[in-house]
């Protein structure tokens, strides 16, 4: 029988706002859709096992057998789901969407499995025989399997965690957090797309007359200023409302095609120059116009929420304000525990590691203060002393908080996504320390075989000696020396094996790229502080990873090279952000020496 809601534990490396913040969001009509918004939904899964890339490879027949004997010995039957990715979604909400299209019962469970993400979500009804206890036991059986890419290990741990559940009796443990099973399924999301890139055909065709009326008297270097600005607020509008917002396809399809336009800005020659040539192939000028005009469109998709009305503001306004003050209130219970879990990981990591998530809990904290002064200044307002707009306050203490969320969870995040990079690094050293042994033996005096071997020699002993980068960048130095030395060796390799070296270093890549955009994506969502340097880079190595996935199976050398070039671009683009975030605003500035917009 399909339920009506799966009421779930939250696991995985979910974490969503209190529910004093949900009653908040319900009581302003505000649809709860965790997640991102796509035009793939989970799927509807039918048989115990949905793998269709083969991850569980030849011991899927162990895993079909163990989930068989789970379901005849206790009558809990688990479902198992396992892609490559959740397409930014939240695991635990992907999760929840496939049991819910797939009318799961209250004694079903689901496990999905983002194999290059290293992610995974669990769907539970804790009504059922399990219990939240239950089920943090069997979200920590799959976490350790999980990053050691152990995909059956990780279903075996889950089989195992779940058998003993169930014969200890249920959990007593109250969950930590109920949520629906909402998720915004984006069909109509595609039909938009097609209808603005349409549009923007349209307009295009006249740009050269009436975009250009309209900048043509402006100076370059003020066009330059007023499309960064708008492409900054086009980015924080779309990653503000990415899980209510049923346009978010069109929406990130905008703004990357903005930012792939502004990096191709940055590699022409310096524009005052380029103005002084107008019949070179580029002009700035239609450039900047063209990134003015995706801007505009991915705001447009993206509406911002309306503020509750004045009518109903003095009848639903107590209530409300009560829901934002306990959600404040949470953040800031959370930021301390945060400052204890971010003194914790300084004692493992260096502090290179943890620039992205240093100053979160302080940050948080602020922003929490910030939203319980505004909440003050609304109730002053119902109680007639003061003019305040009731309806504003209460929307910007909730965007307050949700940028508090997302810094916490970012803290939170940290720690495993350390550990993953740190078991990636060991994988990486033991690989390339044989690959560079074996190399050597078949060098045959070939200098490019030696020059790979020297580097990745110089590679090992580098991370060797703990420099103190961190994991993240101790695993883009192995990957780029392992995927040399496989380069240098391709002619001696028959094409099976160059393929499938190329795709175990990029399930590698991959994995870690996702790891970097996640702890970026904190850093960027606190607010217009990062400038558009980092959000162009962390936008095109989101781009491209999209674009591995399509080039991936039929030609996974390609796919690797640029796997490799988004870990770069993400690798930079969070160091930016950092880097625009800790700089006092007055000092701020590009690398021209213009201010930050």
């Amino acid at each position: 029988m399909r339920p009506a809601e799966r009421s779930r534990v939250v696991s995985g490396s979910a974490r969503a706002l209190t529910c004093g913040l949900l009653a908040f969001l319900s009581a302003v009509g505000v649809a709860l859709t965790p997640g991102v918004a796509h035009a793939s939904p989970p799927p509807d899964v039918v048989a115990r096992v949905t793998d269709p890339d083969d991850a569980l490879g030849d011991r899927a027949p162990e895993v079909e057998d163990a989930l068989e004997r789970l379901a005849r010995d206790t009558d809990v039957r688990l479902y198992v789901v396992l892609v490559p990715t959740f397409d930014g979604m939240d695991g635990v909400d992907w999760a929840n969407g496939s049991a819910s299209a797939s009318g799961l019962g209250v004694d079903d469970l689901l496990l999905a499995i983002a194999t290059d993400e290293e992610r995974h979500g669990l769907s539970a009804d804790t009504s059922g025989v399990l219990g939240a206890a239950d089920v943090e036991r069997i979200r920590a059986a799959v976490s350790d399997p999980l990053r050691e890419h152990d995909w059956p290990g990780a279903v075996l741990g889950a089989v195992d965690a779940t058998r003993a559940s169930v014969a200890g009796g249920p959990s007593t443990v109250t969950p930590r957090l109920v949520t629906g099973g909402a998720l915004v399924l984006a069909a109509g999301a595609v039909a938009l797309l097609a209808t603005l890139l349409a549009r923007r055909r349209t307009r295009r065709a006249g740009s050269s007359r009436a975009g250009r009326s309209e900048s043509s008297d402006l100076p370059l270097a003020d066009l330059e200023r007023r499309a960064d600005a708008a492409l900054v607020a086009a980015d924080d509008a779309v990653r503000a409302r990415r899980a209510t917002a049923d346009e978010l396809v069109a929406a990130r399809h905008a703004i990357e095609q903005a930012c792939a336009l502004r990096l191709r800005l940055e590699r022409l020659e310096r524009l005052e120059r380029l103005e002084q040539e107008p019949g070179r192939p580029t002009d700035p000028r239609d450039l900047l116009d063209q990134i003015l005009g995706l801007c505009a469109t991915a705001a447009a998709a993206v509406p911002a929420p309306q503020p509750l009305p004045r009518r109903d503001a003095r009848t639903r306004g107590p209530a409300l304000l009560d829901a934002v003050d306990v959600a404040a209130q949470d953040v800031l219970d959370r930021a301390g525990a945060a400052r204890d879990t971010d003194a914790t990981l300084g004692d493992t990591w260096p502090s290179d590691a943890l620039a992205a998530v240093a100053e979160n809990p302080l940050r948080a904290a602020d922003l929490a203060d910030t939203a319980q002064q505004d909440v003050d200044r609304a109730r002053a307002e119902i109680a007639g002393k003061g003019p305040a707009d009731i309806g504003r306050l209460l929307l910007a203490a909730q965007d307050a908080v949700t940028q508090a969320q997302v810094l916490l969870d970012a803290v939170a995040d940290a720690g495993p996504d350390l550990a993953a990079a740190r078991a990636g690094v060991e994988r990486g050293v033991r690989a390339l320390s044989t690959d560079a042994a074996h190399a050597a033996r078949l060098d045959g005096g070939d200098p490019a075989v030696a020059r790979a071997v020297a580097a990745a020699e110089a590679t090992l002993a580098d991370v060797a000696a703990a420099s103190g980068t961190g994991p993240f960048d101790e695993l883009t130095r192995l990957v780029d020396a392992e995927a040399d030395l496989d380069a240098a060796l391709s002619s001696r390799r028959d094409p099976p094996e160059r393929s499938a070296r190329a795709n175990a270093l990029l399930r590698e890549v991959v994995a870690h790229v996702h790891r970097r955009l996640r702890a970026a994506d904190a850093v960027v969502a606190a607010g217009p502080a990062t400038g558009v340097a980092a959000r162009t880079r962390l936008r095109e190595a989101s781009r491209l990873l999209d674009d591995v996935q399509e080039a991936r199976s039929g030609d996974p050398a390609t796919a690797l090279l640029v796997a490799r070039r988004a870990d770069g671009l993400a690798a930079e683009g969070t160091r930016l952000a950092v880097q625009d975030v800790l700089t006092p605003p007055d000092v701020r500035q590009q690398a021209d020496g213009s201010p930050v917009p």
